[in-house]
């Protein structure tokens, strides 16, 4: 028997069922994979739907409102964060003369900061009315006034109404060869309680005279906004721009000017689930 080849039983089934049940077992495999596949497919449209249905959830991004209206608010709304921005001040006037004079910035418009509600509770109110106006305070006049108070800003949610007092204006001089006029400041009594998380403003620079020198008062700046700045010779302050900040102090020698516009009332409103 020396020389012949001898193969086992179970060699040559395990040949015979390899080869006869290949394809079969590759389908096998692929089904189960494309099954795995759409679970996962699955489970990840399910992680997304729980996802928006999460309390805390951003429902509607930043909105900015001016003027006065109502803002109807997102089905599902539990939580409001707003920004209730007052209007800035005008900067000081300097008044004409034989001498120098310098007006004092606008203060900015106080903001509050107020966070409403709690998240996954629903807040039950559908909208709020609102009050930014969008005047502008009125500089000191150029024989050296005071400039006029920021409007206030309100906003009402609810049975509750919050207040953001106006920035104050800045003081104006007449001609002299030694003086000073004090920046505006936010004004006190604006809203408190829980819902205010903070308030916030910022007083306008000072102005001064000490001949043959001269300081122009820059407008308090906001967090939405840009304060009347300085500048070099003389003439007219410099308006404030965006929201809530102060108007520039103008200067003065020989002809006077008005001092520069404080910014407008703003809402900024954000909704959450």
């Amino acid at each position: 028997m020396a020389g012949r080849a001898v193969t086992s039983p179970k060699s040559v089934a395990a040949v015979s069922l390899g080869s006869t049940n290949a394809p079969e077992t590759d389908r096998v495999v692929q089904q189960a994979q494309q099954a795995i596949q759409d679970l996962q497919g699955q489970q990840r449209s399910a992680a997304v739907a729980m996802a928006a249905l999460a309390p805390g959830r951003i429902l509607v991004p930043w909105q900015r409102l001016t003027g006065s209206g109502t803002l109807t608010l997102a089905a599902g709304v539990c939580v409001l964060e707003l920004w209730l921005q007052a209007g800035g001040g005008g900067g000081g006037g300097a008044g004409g003369g034989a001498n120098l004079a310098a007006g004092a910035g606008g203060g900015s418009g106080v903001e509050l900061h107020i966070v409403i509600g709690t998240p996954g509770v629903p807040l039950g109110v559908s909208s709020i009315a609102y009050s930014a106006p969008t005047t502008q305070a009125a500089g000191g006049t150029s024989a050296g006034g005071t400039g006029a108070t920021g409007a206030d800003a309100a906003v009402t949610v609810g049975a509750t109404t919050y207040t953001a007092k106006g920035g104050t204006g800045g003081g104006g001089m007449t001609s002299t060869t030694l003086g000073n006029a004090a920046g505006g400041t936010g004004q006190t009594g604006s809203s408190s309680g829980s819902a205010v998380i903070d308030e916030r403003s910022n007083t306008g620079d000072a102005a001064f005279v000490s001949s043959p020198v001269s300081y122009i008062g820059t407008g308090g700046s906001s967090a939405h906004g840009a304060g009347g700045g300085a500048f070099t010779g003389f003439g007219a302050g410099r308006d404030a721009r965006g929201f809530g900040a102060g108007g520039g102090g103008a200067s003065a020698a020989g002809t006077g000017f008005a001092g520069g516009l404080g910014a407008p009332a703003a809402l900024y409103v954000q909704e959450f689930s």
